[in-house]
Formats: structure tokens, sequence, C-alpha cells
């Protein structure tokens, strides 16, 4: 039997964000040009290009926190969760408190807010820390509770930047086999943005490439790699052969 192409497979999928004709400029200065792009539902795709090229603005107009002013963008869902480079954990809060606080923040009564969070920390691995202060907690810890707080009000879409960037080598790659675990379990749509070209092979149903300034995408990149994903994905013929390829396309950016 065929296998059924990419394209099929987005075919009959919800389009929750719909960008079309997207420019952006900071005073004099051309960050995105002509952006087209569509994210469909329960897809996790990666938009990869160089250090300053305008990844995160892009990431900040799909949320809805900077005006496109320029193109069309379509949101087709109300709440959009965004996660910064630096979620950091408000350090004068235990980990429970800033857990909660998103949901007091949107009109939950506190004390169903803490015994919501408290649902989530075992899948969380943070069920002996709700007490504990930001200050107390490893790195690998302080990611895997600024990512709880973006997704615990039940947001469909999550908007991650770098969210891994910040810990070190063994850590990031312990964390992303974790968001693919948490994944299978609560099934969400993800952008994610990244330097990390074997995180986003490794995570992505599709992978965006952007050129550097005005910054325009070069080509979408359909990872066909089979999920679930492990350790063992790395060594696939396949993972290689794109790691390649977007290199080799980063490097036509310059």
């Amino acid at each position: 039997m065929k296998k059924p192409s990419q394209t099929n497979f987005y075919r009959d999928k919800k389009v929750l964000i719909d960008i079309k004709d997207l420019d952006y400029c900071f005073d004099d200065l051309q960050v995105l040009k002509n952006i087209n792009l569509k994210i469909f539902e329960k897809e996790f795709l990666s938009i990869v290009g160089p250090s300053g090229c305008g990844k995160t603005t892009l990431l900040k107009i799909m949320a809805g926190l900077i005006d496109s002013k320029s193109g069309n963008v379509e949101r087709n869902i109300f709440d959009i969760a965004y996660m910064p480079q630096k979620g950091a954990l408000f350090e004068w809060k235990t980990l429970i408190s800033n857990l909660a606080l998103p949901l007091i923040v949107k009109g939950e009564e506190k004390k169903q807010a803490y015994q919501k969070a408290r649902n989530f920390l075992e899948d969380f691995n943070l069920e002996k820390f709700e007490n504990y202060y930001p200050s107390q907690l490893s790195g690998g810890m302080k990611q895997r509770g600024a990512f709880l707080r973006t997704m615990i009000t039940g947001s469909e879409l999550i908007l991650l930047d770098e969210p891994f960037a910040s810990v070190d080598e063994i850590n990031r790659r312990k964390l992303q086999l974790w968001l693919i675990e948490l994944l299978r379990r609560y099934s969400k749509t993800v952008v994610l943005v990244t330097h990390d070209i074997e995180e986003a092979i490794l995570l992505s149903d599709r992978i965006v490439i952007m050129s550097d300034k005005p910054s325009k995408i070069i080509e979408t990149i359909n990872v066909d790699i089979p999920k679930p994903r492990s350790l063992e994905s790395l060594t696939d013929p396949r993972f290689s052969t794109l790691e390649k390829k977007i290199y080799e396309l980063l490097g036509s950016s310059f």
C-alpha cells in the first residue's frame, strides 16, 4: 500500500494560524519578508535560522504580542501559550505558587488552582519539589517547571522560544526525550524556535528554514522519521541526511 504523502496528511487538518504575505520592519530595518506559513493542529513545527534573523519576532507575532503591521495573521484559536527564551520562574515564589499563578490570573480560586497544579507534578517529575524555591532547583527542573507553567492553562497551541538553550548538553537531551514522552500523553500543537538542528529533527513533524535578514522562508522540510522517536532515531540514515540538507540550506542563506 502506498504511503500517504505529507501533503495529504495535512490536507484535512485544522489550520490554527495562517500567516500570509507577512513583512515586519523594526524602525528602518526589515526583519521579516513575505512570510507565508500555516500551523496545523497537533503538529510539532520547528523554526531554525541564523542568529538574529527574526525567529523570535515571528513567534511573538504568532502569539499576538507584536502587531504584524503588514500582511495577514489569521488565528483560528483563542488560547495560545507562549514560553519566552528565558522562561524564568519567579524567584520569590515556591514552585507550586509559580505553577498556580496563571490559573489564578485567569480567574480560578486559589485552592482549586493549587490542586490543579499538583495534579501535573508527577508527569513533570516534580512531585517532591512543590515547596522548593527556584534557587533550590536544578536547571532541568526549572525548565520543566517553566514548561508546565506555560501549558497548565490548557492551551492547545504552545509557542516555545529555545526552551532548552540555557541547560547543558546532557540535560538538554534528557529534556528533549522527556518532551517527546510528555507530548504522547498531552496532545498539543507546538511551535519551537531553536538553533539546535538535531533537536529540531528529533522533535518535529516539519522544520521551517529561515534566511538571514531580511528573513524569508527558504524551505519547509517534512521529517519522515517514524514517531515516537528516541536516541536510536539519531542513528537513522534519514536523520543524518536531513541534518546535512538543513546545514546546506542555512549555509546558502549567508
